[in-house]
């Protein structure tokens, strides 16, 4: 008996250390509970002047700049146009409010032309790549000279995404419903054990009987030998 009850403690020292191990959350779990932040910030943009812009072989260029980010037309900005100038100066500011610190700067200068506008150079502003809080001038090189931009980056706030809320809100109810079932499969096992456990204790006194019995026979026959 103290055999089949060590036997049965074991049993069940294993379950829970496999219930304990499945209810533990996975790497992924963890990395989906950690809430991801969008930086909120406001982008102001200024661009200075050109020098060395070349519009045609004897032409001088009638240089304008758009900007956009990333590359969607809706968010399009465009300064004048200032024309018969090899180095034009505008000095223009352009705002754009509550973006994302992962958007992307898209700079397009253009020679403006009867027929078709002639691009003069493009090039892209990384935001991540900017300190905050500081005016930060740099000369950005063109097919045809070079541009003269301010950037300035505002951080106004965080913002906390859905998706990653819902994320984490499926994990846990999945986590839940594991657990739930290992709970479950754990109780129906111990059920079956300790029945197994009963109909062994129940077999042993009727074998015990009837050793009994034989005994008692073995004993009476041995009697009536001797006598």
């Amino acid at each position: 008996e103290k055999k089949k009850e060590t036997k049965r403690k074991r049993r069940l020292k294993k379950k829970k250390m496999k219930t304990t191990k499945t209810n533990e959350p996975t790497n992924m779990d963890n990395n989906n509970k950690k809430k991801k932040e969008e930086e909120e910030v406001t982008i102001k943009i200024t661009i200075k002047n050109a020098t060395n812009l070349k519009g045609g072989i004897f032409d001088k260029a009638d240089a304008y700049v758009k900007i956009k980010i990333n590359h969607d037309k809706k968010t399009m900005k465009k300064t004048k146009t200032i024309k018969d100038s090899e180095n034009p100066v505008w000095n223009e500011t352009f705002q754009y409010e509550k973006r994302d610190i992962n958007d992307v700067v898209n700079i397009e200068v253009y020679d403006d032309d009867t027929f078709k506008d002639d691009k003069l150079g493009s090039f892209d502003i990384i935001l991540t790549n900017i300190e905050k809080k500081k005016k930060e001038t740099k000369i950005y090189p063109l097919k045809k000279g070079q541009i003269t931009i301010e950037m300035e980056v505002i951080e106004n706030k965080k913002i906390i995404t859905n998706s990653t809320t819902t994320n984490t809100t499926t994990t846990t109810t999945n986590i839940n419903t594991n657990t739930t079932n290992t709970i479950i499969e754990e109780e129906k096992e111990n059920k079956n054990i300790l029945k197994e456990e009963e109909k062994e204790t129940i077999k042993e006194p009727k074998t015990t009987k009837q050793e009994i019995i034989e005994e008692k026979e073995q004993e009476q026959e041995e009697e009536e030998e001797e006598e």
